[in-house]
């Protein structure tokens, strides 16, 4: 939406083609840049943390957790995408995750 609306912008003032282009090459630039920060982090949370994990908790433990966790992040995305919904469910899956937390501190593995 940004890299269209400055495009727009630099279109409809008539600000001239070297604008234009300068857009252009910030939005790929900018694209770019994302793509290879996520690819950055999905490198160190999955291959670094999780070898981490799986050496201190084991791996059934550490698995365990980050399903569970992916699924609450899951739910909770779907649950403040959509304007309106009850936010009662959020509550419910915070108070389950916590619930979950004291469970593995307590010595269950």
């Amino acid at each position: 939406r940004l890299c269209t609306s400055s495009r727009r912008a630099a279109h409809d003032s008539h600000a001239g083609l070297a604008a234009l282009v300068a857009s252009a090459v910030a939005c790929v630039v900018l694209q770019a840049g994302l793509g290879f920060a996520a690819g950055a982090m999905l490198w160190v949370a999955w291959l670094e943390l999780g070898k981490d994990a799986i050496e201190a908790c084991g791996a059934t433990t550490a698995l365990s957790i980050a399903v569970v966790a992916g699924a609450i992040m899951w739910q909770a995305h779907d649950l403040f995408d959509e304007e309106g919904e009850s936010r009662d469910q959020l509550v419910r899956l915070w108070a389950a995750a916590r619930a979950l937390m004291a469970g593995n501190s307590t010595g269950g593995n």
